[in-house]
């Protein structure tokens, strides 16, 4: 079995070869690798000045095979590249710094020290409308909790009391025990309820995972009820999963000959927001040199499809051997890479 994983994966690499830019990269390593995930060919990296990690998706299944941990890694934030020379681009920066959730515990330090990052979308504060009961004075609750498209967290929290809170306040946002956020509130008028799209606290995985959001959790505010301050979700995220759903014949000329068709589809929970690179490439002898093709995959919709056509077309006594490679260049957080790759023989007739 692991031979024939090796094989795949140095097939893929000989019929996908990365492309090649040059990334402005400092002569000396900046990160240091600290976990590697062979199956989503992801990776993690710590920052060495400043201990903040980072995320990055190797694009060279080669490359994915010998990372290791505690390697060192050079990193461009502005490019969104890395590379393990310095040189030659071999990976997509997919998260951070700072947003992933080993960032904001790394950062966070002790309860109520609010983590450095990318301040959080504030929503007007308006009439609160998710109260269970009313009490005199203020009474903090989270009232909804959930994950938006992209995996941040987003949450209302209310005060459904008749008093004002008095003094500001925070919300302090969790992913399992590790704490992702910490927000910084006004003082929150009686019935009332601010809703916030937190930057930082964005789940860098697509496993199932418990999101627990705490209001005033310093008790700085003087409530009616100090028990009701938490809310915790156990919640999948939303994540996109592209997929090379169909290879077939597509017979034209009164069925003497086809042309190569090709379905690919989102099969995840949330949509892909960019276009992406679908390589497709043929080869009709086992002596030739396979032809590539490139199609442009808009974004799709969870359980939306694309289909398309290679351009050459083929007789019936003809067999042709395709392979396609979707999101070539590793644009999309997807929840399964091992189903953007398919090959299929066509023919003959």
């Amino acid at each position: 079995m692991k031979k024939s994983i090796c094989f795949l994966a140095v097939a893929i690499t000989m019929l996908f070869p990365p492309p090649v830019t040059r990334a402005q990269q400092g002569p000396v390593p900046c990160c240091t690798v600290t976990t590697v995930n062979v199956r989503t060919s992801t990776a993690a990296a710590k920052i060495n000045a400043s201990g903040q990690t980072f995320e990055f998706r190797v694009t060279d299944p080669k490359l994915m095979a010998s990372l290791k941990t505690g390697q060192a890694v050079y990193a461009n934030f502005t490019t969104k590249q890395v590379s393990f020379d310095g040189r030659t681009p071999s990976g997509i920066i997919t998260a951070g710094p700072a947003s992933s959730p080993a960032v904001a515990a790394s950062l966070a330090g002790k309860a109520g020290n609010k983590p450095v990052g990318v301040p959080p979308n504030y929503g007007p504060v308006v009439a609160a409308h998710g109260c269970p009961a009313v009490s005199d004075g203020p009474d903090l609750l989270i009232t909804a909790l959930a994950f938006d498209p992209t995996r941040h967290t987003v949450y209302t929290v209310a005060n459904c009391g008749h008093a004002a809170t008095q003094l500001p306040f925070i919300v302090d946002l969790f992913f399992n025990a590790t704490r992702g956020d910490t927000v910084e509130h006004h003082v929150l008028p009686p019935l009332s309820q601010q809703a916030v799209t937190s930057q930082m606290a964005q789940y860098a995985g697509c496993d199932r995972v418990t999101l627990r959001a705490v209001a005033d959790p310093q008790q700085i505010v003087t409530e009616s009820n100090e028990g009701n301050n938490e809310k915790i979700l156990d919640a999948l995220p939303p994540c996109a999963d592209l997929a090379v759903d169909e290879i077939k014949q597509d017979w034209e000329d009164a069925n003497t000959r086809y042309r190569v068709q090709i379905t690919v589809s989102n099969h995840g929970t949330a949509p892909t927001t960019v276009t992406v690179t679908a390589r497709a490439n043929t080869n009709a002898s086992s002596f030739a040199t396979p032809t590539a093709e490139y199609e442009d995959v808009p974004p799709l919709a969870p359980g939306q499809s694309h289909t398309f056509h290679l351009s050459k077309k083929y007789a019936l006594t003809t067999s042709v051997a395709v392979d396609v490679l979707l999101d070539y260049y590793n644009k999309v957080f997807d929840a399964n890479k091992d189903n953007n790759y398919k090959h299929r023989i066509l023919g003959p007739h």
